[in-house]
């Protein structure tokens, strides 16, 4: 969400990918697990990438998961003369996500912005038999009618031949449990 001042009433743009998944339900935890932390890694250099502050178990309302409270230092990824004249809070994000499997959310906002810049990420992993399931997330009214759906099937999609790279890891020959509906929101 982002707003300039209370006339202007926050942009809310909501968007359901509806990706199926080549693994089960079991599977993936596994292989997020290991993306995220390979994905910190490999953007962490120094004093710039992910800066994890806080990874523990949390229980809430009878949900129990892993909380982790990340910051991502922004500075690196941007142009040297856009990185020189930003503020210091421009160039980071902070991230709180809470993971209970198979229900995650997550919530990215700027320092810099403050209570005007709020991004949301809300994801299901569901059993997957070819059918979607509708309003997964059980929206309603005016946010149910704004909701954008994309659908992906990381399986059985075209990939464009210049995505590709040695480092992308695409596997042809694929040999895993049931697939997984994952519904990011």
């Amino acid at each position: 969400e982002f707003s300039d001042s209370p006339r202007n009433p926050p942009m809310v743009l909501i968007t359901e990918f509806r990706i199926a998944i080549p693994c089960s339900v079991d599977e993936y935890p596994v292989g997020q697990l290991y993306s995220t932390a390979k994905m910190s890694e490999q953007a962490t250099t120094g004093d710039e990438g992910v800066e994890i502050l806080t990874n523990e178990p949390y229980e809430k309302d009878g949900e129990k998961g892993q909380y982790t409270k990340k910051i991502y230092h922004l500075g690196n990824k941007m142009p040297g003369w856009a990185a020189a004249i930003c503020p210091k809070d421009l160039k980071k994000l902070e991230e709180d996500a809470w993971n209970a499997f198979p229900n995650c959310k997550t919530v990215i906002t700027s320092p810099y912005f403050g209570q005007k810049f709020e991004i949301k990420i809300e994801s299901k992993h569901l059993p997957f038999d070819g059918t979607y399931h509708e309003n997964v997330h059980g929206l309603e009214g005016d946010l149910l009618k704004k909701r954008q759906i994309t659908y992906i099937d990381l399986a059985n999609d075209e990939l464009d031949q210049k995505d590709m790279t040695a480092s992308t890891g695409v596997v042809n020959d694929v040999s895993c449990g049931p697939p997984l509906l994952w519904v990011p929101m």
